[in-house]
């Protein structure tokens, strides 16, 4: 069974994360330089690919919680454990 760790604060999930935040921050820059957008489900695709997951899962939530991304719209989420959720479409700026 996976432990779930609750975090008092989104700085204390930042920094838990540092390290996986700013790599999946810095791929979700190249898809969105590349593709013109990005979501959580394209760098979960990443990430999937790479071997690399977050420390928490509540890590992909702070994902695009940061300067340089605007969000452009939405739509539904492809991951099965999403179970259709509606996630955000964004955009890089200033990148």
């Amino acid at each position: 069974m996976m432990q779930t760790t609750i975090f008092a604060s989104p700085e204390s999930l930042e920094l838990a994360n540092k390290g996986w935040l700013t790599w999946a921050r810095s791929q979700a820059k190249t898809i969105s330089l590349t593709a013109g957008s990005v979501t959580s489900d394209d760098v979960r695709e990443k990430a999937n690919e790479s071997g690399l997951q977050p420390d928490s899962k509540f890590a992909w939530g702070g994902l695009f919680a940061t300067p340089g991304f605007v969000c452009i719209g939405r739509k539904r989420s492809v991951v099965k454990s999403n179970n259709g959720r509606h996630i955000s479409i964004w955009k890089g700026v200033g990148i």
